[in-house]
């Protein structure tokens, strides 16, 4: 029998072995191991959360309306531009058309024998003719006399 409890004490690791009386082991106090829980996070749904959200929404839509906004005025400066500068090329057109009329409305000719006929005029001679060099300006503003040659 003893080696009967010797062959069960080996073989079957898990399960001790029958020991009555006084010889029976004491059995250590068995641990218990906690388990741990990871408590999911919580969404923080406090007043700061919200008033986070609000700002952020007013923030997104006053960028919106700004740019729709800004848009809308570069479109509308675009047509003004467009319209200006169909205007100008019409004012342009009929500048043009009023000098053509101009210049054909003056004959040359006809002021020559004006000026030499009824007013007496004449070519001037060649010591008459004084030649000067003109300035860079546009216009010249005369002080005094020119000099003669």
């Amino acid at each position: 029998m003893a080696r009967q409890e010797t062959e069960n004490r080996y073989n079957n690791r898990y399960y001790a072995p029958y020991v009555g009386g006084s010889a029976v082991p004491e059995r250590a106090p068995e641990r218990r191991v906690k388990k741990r829980t990871r408590s999911k996070a919580e969404p923080r749904t406090g007043i700061g959360t919200a008033i986070a959200a609000m700002l952020l929404f007013v923030a997104v839509f006053s960028m919106v309306a700004l740019f729709l906004g800004a848009s809308s005025e570069m479109t509308k400066l675009q047509k003004t531009i467009e319209t200006k500068e169909l205007e100008l090329s019409e004012l342009k057109a009929k500048n043009e058309a009023a000098e053509i009329r101009l210049n054909k409305s003056i004959d040359l000719d006809e002021i020559y024998k004006v000026a030499t006929t009824e007013l007496g005029m004449v070519y001037p001679s060649d010591d008459q003719v004084i030649y000067y060099n003109r300035s860079d300006g546009g216009y010249v503003r005369q002080y005094e006399d020119i000099p003669e040659g």
